[in-house]
């Protein structure tokens, strides 16, 4: 399989289209807003947050190839009290939904430490936002960068927090709700989903920012894929710890927190709903591109193990999220 073939067929050599302006207007008085409804444009935005105080800009995250909404925005304020009065409106309906709003500046300050050029997969520091699939309140699905597949995703809270386990409830639910919708979609092509979350500490890269990766694996592979794993481990030396398949989202945050506790662990959520668990002690030695070696030869393509010689330029990495998006739309819990 050549890796930069893939998606050829969705698409056609575009111009590169520019990068998103900057806000023009001062982080101490600028809030973020996500959970927008698609359809609220920056004049409906502007409106809303008008009456809160004089407006310096109002800048919404799109997609690059159809200008289409991606679901949060910057409002930036002439002032302090007029940044407050906004932060009031969190949780507020506009255009049937609840949005969130907070300080632009008080995400980065959540995180302990900050990686050197920003974490990748906080959105408010906007690294791939053409990667981006599909967003609700408190998660986003992305296409990976550098796919095993086409339609390889991962599921990623808004929050930047360092596992599943450590999720809020109502945003490990809003996790559960797309992955059962992936599981969904998958079903109609034949395939069933693989999951995979590695979660290290990562220290010296400002802490680990969950990210759950789901890959659709065709229905005869995918039968194999706990008998596959199984075999990793036993080469490596470890065996899992299967837990029974979870009803809900609390359900398998308890189940993986009553074996790994607040440490870290490896987990695969396997197609029959299974959780396959190890866990990792600190200093441990640990492979880290396990679940993406042992899926290549699931899915027989060893060749995309290494996820840097399947990446795309731009423009393709565009094309293929269009595509999935546009497929995954009937299921896609924020368009139901």
């Amino acid at each position: 399989m050549n890796c930069s073939r893939i998606g050829e067929t969705i698409r056609q050599k575009k111009p590169k289209p520019p990068p998103q302006r900057p806000v023009v207007g001062d982080p101490d008085k600028t809030v973020f807003v996500r959970n927008l409804n698609y359809k609220a444009d920056e004049g409906a935005i502007a409106e809303f947050f008008g009456e809160c105080g004089e407006l310096l800009d109002v800048r919404l995250a799109t997609k690059p190839e159809n200008g289409q909404s991606r679901g949060f925005c910057h409002v930036a304020f002439k002032t302090v009290e007029g940044a407050q009065a906004a932060l009031e409106r969190n949780n507020a309906s506009f255009f049937g939904r609840d949005i969130a709003v907070e300080m632009a500046n008080e995400r980065k300050e959540r995180q302990p430490r900050a990686p050197p050029q920003g974490c990748w997969f906080c959105l408010s520091n906007e690294k791939d936002l053409h990667l981006v699939a599909s967003i609700s309140g408190e998660c986003f699905m992305s296409m990976d960068k550098g796919g095993l597949t086409a339609e390889h995703c991962q599921l990623i809270p808004v929050e930047h927090l360092p596992s599943f386990v450590s999720l809020p409830q109502s945003t490990a639910e809003e996790i559960w709700k797309y992955l059962q919708a992936l599981r969904m979609y998958a079903e109609t092509k034949q395939q069933k989903v693989v999951v995979f979350e590695r979660h290290l500490e990562l220290r010296n890269k400002g802490g680990n920012h969950c990210h759950m990766n789901c890959i659709p694996v065709d229905d005869d592979r995918a039968a194999l894929a706990e008998k596959i794993f199984k075999q990793a481990a036993k080469k490596l030396d470890f065996a899992w710890t299967k837990i029974d398949p979870p009803a809900s989202a609390a359900e398998a945050q308890a189940a993986i927190k009553a074996i790994a506790d607040e440490g870290e662990y490896y987990a695969v959520h396997l197609p029959c709903g299974s959780i396959l668990i190890q866990t990792i002690n600190k200093g441990e030695k640990h492979w880290m591109q396990l679940g993406r070696e042992v899926i290549s030869h699931l899915i027989k393509a060893p060749e995309r193990a290494n996820w840097q010689t399947c990446m795309q330029d731009e423009d393709a990495e565009t094309a293929r999220t269009a595509a999935f998006t546009e497929a995954f739309a009937a299921f896609d819990p924020m368009k139901q």
